[in-house]
């Protein structure tokens, strides 16, 4: 939402929130495409791109994919039409060394990701709130190799009456704190 406090902000930055309700409503596969084509242009250390992301389509994965997740992130997500996790490399295939950075380019990808899937008028929704060892095990993925940096949600926004009662009022853009409140000079 346009407002003075952040006109000198672009739309497609405004326009990203993060609602928790979904309509069922299937991406095409054009669509679903260029979410990924977008994040796979993010900047990332050595260009190495560490980020997966893993899917969730089919009810009996999304079924595993819910499982993951809190009581409470499980009772708005399971409308989404795409569930999955965002993981990265742990190390860096050039040299095996450890990437210290692969989560921050993991950020990137998904901030990519993000803003294409707005563009095409789709929500997306990341989660801290799942089991990162459950998440590994059911993507059989080892922990020494990978690290699970979010659970999410993709799709088109649906009715807020969907909701559990205690999450309706919470279905609105958010506010931020004043961008002049994170620059700290040194």
């Amino acid at each position: 939402m346009r407002t003075k406090e952040n006109e000198l902000c672009a739309d497609i930055f405004i326009n990203r929130w993060s609602p928790r309700s979904f309509a069922k409503t299937p991406l095409s596969p054009e669509e679903k495409n260029s979410l990924f084509e977008a994040a796979n242009w993010a900047p990332s250390c050595y260009n190495e791109q560490p980020w997966e992301f893993y899917l969730a389509e089919k009810e009996e994965t999304q079924a595993h994919f819910l499982n993951c997740l809190t009581p409470n992130n499980r009772a708005w997500a399971q409308n989404a039409p795409i569930m999955g996790f965002l993981c990265v490399r742990k190390k860096f295939q050039h040299n095996q060394k450890e990437n210290q950075w692969a989560a921050f380019d993991a950020g990137s990808a998904w901030t990519n990701f993000t803003l294409q899937a707005n563009q095409l008028g789709f929500f997306t929704h990341p989660m801290a709130g799942f089991d990162p060892e459950l998440a590994l095990k059911l993507l059989q993925l080892d922990s020494e190799e990978h690290l699970v940096v979010i659970a999410f949600v993709t799709g088109k926004h649906g009715p807020t009456q969907d909701l559990p009662e205690a999450l309706q009022k919470l279905e609105t853009p958010n506010s931020r704190k004043p961008w002049q409140d994170i620059i700290k000079e040194i």
